[in-house]
């Protein structure tokens, strides 16, 4: 009897498990959450360009929609969304800057993540060495992506892998003036051991 008993809390606790488990997984639609930046001027960086051929300065692309997006090539969710961020980048090119940030990385490594995987055309990739604009921007991990209006205010946030549509609303929504708010898609990844 006693052993009956045993096996049945090991069943319950399995099915508890799948449960956390299934919840979890399901959590890929994006919803709205929150974030201290939206609607506040986004922190400035003055940043070295992964090729080692100068500088920049987020403030010289004030006037035009700049979408800055934490990337590591650790990352497996940003293997994921790479092809549609360089989709979007291309596809948006005269509208919107793209600004492509490492996070926990090496130069050597992300300039491989990036040549098996692309560039976009008029992208700019930083290094982030010590890591000061990823604390400015209370990253948690990455892939998170940040969208700044013309004005440099921060209006909208994606936590965890973005995809083209959701990129091209948001672009749409901020031209448009609407308020968009914080969407995550996923679980960003705080380190290379998260995955």
């Amino acid at each position: 009897m006693k052993t009956s008993r045993i096996a049945w809390v090991g069943v319950l606790i399995l099915l508890a498990g799948v449960i956390v488990l299934a919840v979890n997984l399901a959590d890929t639609e994006p919803r709205a959450s929150t974030s201290p930046l939206i609607n506040q001027p986004a922190p400035g960086f003055d940043l070295p360009r992964l090729d080692g051929a100068g500088q920049v300065n987020l403030a010289d692309y004030r006037g035009k929609i700049v979408m800055v997006n934490f990337f590591a090539s650790w990352c497996i969710e940003c293997r994921l969304e790479h092809p549609d961020l360089t989709a979007a980048a291309n596809t948006l090119v005269d509208e919107v800057q793209f600004i492509g940030i490492t996070y926990l990385d090496t130069p050597a490594d992300a300039n491989a993540f990036l040549d098996e995987l692309g560039r976009a055309t008029t992208a700019e990739y930083l290094f982030d060495e010590p890591g000061f604009a990823a604390i400015e921007y209370g990253l948690f991990g990455v892939p998170e992506t940040f969208f700044l209006d013309e004005t440099g205010i921060v209006v909208a946030k994606i936590t965890g892998p973005a995809n083209l549509g959701l990129i091209l609303g948001i672009v749409e929504d901020i031209k448009a003036g609407n308020p968009i708010g914080v969407t995550k898609t996923g679980t960003p990844q705080g380190s290379p051991n998260d995955s």
